[in-house]
């Protein structure tokens, strides 16, 4: 499929699950960019209201890097991917990367492409499982460069936007959503994994309060989970669900926060790493995660738990006031409002 299929039809394009960060915006119009006539049609806007986001072909990416091998994303794709864009043919798929403009070079986002079906008219960003491709892949900024008349459509500066809610659930029916993930990304794993923590009755809420949160692949319940817990890379060796020790003990397991939002907090890291904190909720449409960023002890700069960079002292100084990551203890109270402020309830 060309990419001028994508322009032939004006009109809005439907995101039903926004894009990472917009989660509120549901629809996008999809158009050209001025640009170099080497470059015309390769250089793409999103626009949705006052919002929009600079956008690149792929292929135009390795190209200039003179890479010959073509950009892997549709081997990538599920059924449940296909079902979910509107069309089972991998021929109406295009994929586009979104471009981050900095002051003195650009990146684009090949790990996590905005994939649509010309045709159904629906996108969803996704996040590969390639490790050949990066979030901030350096591109030359040259590619980029267009006319005055295109200022309009110029990227937000990198800002955080509140676009994320929760809708109001109890803790069994929590845990039944988690399983019931589990169950369909691995059926023979959680059949295990239930014969191994149902104390005789294969109630979702004492599996995973028996298991401690052994077992669960918390990282596949979901695509969109894996993104969300991308935002900080960490080891699943050591796991906790059910109750906190020290400073965490009040922000572990599940819970429900004086605004109605009910959580399951997980802690998680390597023998060698400083837990990470992250929790799993209820959006009212999927299960989401969050890794809270204040008060939660992992390298903000390095997108790692601490443990895992040479910098990690670096970075505890700069967040902590500490001088090694290993006296960094997380802080249930910042966390906690990092949570309220991030994830609002759905009106």
């Amino acid at each position: 499929m060309s990419y001028e299929n994508i322009f032939e039809n004006q009109g809005i394009y439907k995101f039903p699950e926004g894009i990472m960060g917009f989660e509120n915006l549901k629809g996008f119009n999809i158009g050209r960019v001025p640009a170099k006539p080497l470059y015309e049609s390769n250089i793409i806007c999103m626009q949705s209201g006052g919002i929009a986001f600079l956008c690149v072909n792929p292929e135009l990416v390795l190209a200039r890097e003179g890479i010959s091998e073509k950009y892997e994303y549709k081997e990538k794709l599920s059924p449940d991917d296909l079902d979910f864009l509107g069309n089972e043919s991998l021929d109406d798929l295009i994929a586009i990367c979104i471009v981050t403009v900095y002051p003195n070079r650009c990146t684009a986002n090949l790990l996590g492409p905005v994939i649509v079906d010309v045709k159904s008219r629906i996108g969803k960003q996704f996040i590969l499982d390639n490790d050949a491709y990066k979030v901030r892949h350096e591109i030359d900024k040259d590619l980029v460069k267009f006319s005055k008349s295109s200022k309009q459509i110029m990227p937000p500066k990198e800002k955080k936007i509140s676009g994320r809610f929760f809708a109001p659930i109890t803790p069994e029916e929590l845990a039944s959503k988690i399983t019931g993930a589990f169950y369909k990304y691995d059926k023979d794993g959680f059949d295990a994994w239930t014969e191994d923590n149902a104390r005789g009755a294969a109630i979702p809420i004492t599996c995973i309060k028996k298991s401690e949160g052994y077992g669960i692949p918390w990282h596949d319940l979901s695509s969109q989970i894996r993104r969300d817990l991308s935002k900080c890379e960490f080891d699943l060796e050591n796991v906790n669900c059910v109750e906190g020790y020290g400073s965490t003990k009040s922000i572990i397991g599940f819970r429900t926060l004086s605004n109605g939002l009910t959580y399951l907090g997980v802690s998680a890291g390597g023998d060698w790493e400083q837990p990470v904190y992250f929790i799993l909720y209820f959006s009212g449409t999927e299960l989401r995660a969050y890794i809270p960023t204040e008060g939660n002890p992992w390298n903000t700069d390095a997108k790692q738990a601490y443990g895992n960079n040479e910098n990690d002292n670096d970075n505890a100084k700069k967040r902590f006031g500490v001088d090694s990551y290993e006296y960094v203890e997380a802080d249930p109270k910042a966390i906690v409002e990092d949570i309220v402020k991030r994830i609002k309830p759905r009106s």
